[in-house]
């Protein structure tokens, strides 16, 4: 996504997740990627749904507030923030790594 976006000038609008805009200009600003803004990684993994849904592959996006949740301090259980239809999906995509901001 990331070398598509950066292929042309401008800041054309490259993808919408609910109501988060990515533009050309987005991606041309991001910082290093522990320090991305949380509503980016989701829009982004909302991109890659769409995508992956196109070619009838199924896969649920987690919230990456939410899996911040899972690691200690807080340790909250996963199993609560999981659809319940999870286990038809066909993948999971789990942002991890790095201090999510926002």
């Amino acid at each position: 996504m990331l070398a598509a976006s950066m292929s042309k000038p401008g800041d054309d609008i490259i993808a919408e997740a609910g109501s988060i805009l990515l533009s050309r200009r987005t991606f041309a600003t991001l910082p290093e990627p522990s320090a991305v803004e949380g509503d980016v990684i989701n829009a982004c993994l909302l991109v890659l749904q769409k995508m992956a849904l196109s070619k009838n592959i199924d896969i649920f996006p987690a919230d990456c507030h939410t899996v911040v949740t899972w690691l200690p301090a807080m340790s909250a259980c996963p199993f609560q923030h999981l659809p319940a239809d999870v286990a038809v999906r066909t993948h999971w995509s789990f942002p991890h790594g790095g201090q999510v901001t926002g």
